[in-house]
């Protein structure tokens, strides 16, 4: 699921990181593609993975979380329920979050209105930074008629819908990480 796993060698990209995200889309005729987002958090490890792994306080974290409930553990496994504003209506689903302790979260839809999706973080320590990746392979149409409709007739914004979310989503984690060091 993430460029890692195909022997991808994250210090070969280590100097475009340094001027910003990166973004990946996977090279294949199956939709919909995974979408990859690379970026370096000033943080530690621990400081990125404790954020990751905050459910109680995802709304906080991200605006448009409008409930998270965490519905049960098994051991490394977290089964999370959300409430998510999707601007004109919001939407219900359970997610699965495979915890594999500072390495990486795989995560997968189980129910709700979302019917497939499958999303991870990675986690890379470099010097006193991370390198987080979030990678997402999901489609927009299962989630409103409206989307189905747009991307059956353009399927390239299930990629253009993956990718803005993916900058949302480390934007609002990196913020999330910078108010908790002024906290501090």
């Amino acid at each position: 699921m993430s460029p890692i796993d195909s022997g991808f060698d994250i210090k070969s990209i280590l100097p475009l990181l340094n001027k910003g995200e990166l973004g990946f889309i996977e090279d294949s005729k199956q939709r919909p593609k995974q979408v990859s987002l690379f970026t370096v958090i000033e943080a530690t490890l621990d400081e990125v993975w404790d954020v990751l792994t905050d459910y109680e306080h995802y709304t906080e974290i991200f605006p448009s979380v409008l409930e998270c409930k965490i519905a049960k553990r098994e051991g490394d496994t977290v089964f999370v329920d959300y409430k998510l504003d999707a601007v004109l209506y919001s939407i219900k689903y359970r997610l699965k979050h495979d915890h594999y302790p500072k390495k990486r979260i795989d995560i997968s839809v189980v129910s709700g209105d979302l019917k497939s999706g499958e999303y991870r973080y990675d986690i890379h320590p470099f010097e006193n930074k991370t390198i987080l990746i979030y990678s997402i392979k999901a489609s927009a149409t299962n989630t409103s008629f409206l989307l189905r409709r747009i991307v059956k007739k353009q399927p390239t914004m299930d990629e253009a819908i993956n990718i803005s979310t993916a900058i949302i989503t480390l934007n609002n984690i990196k913020e999330a990480i910078k108010r908790r060091q002024k906290e501090r």
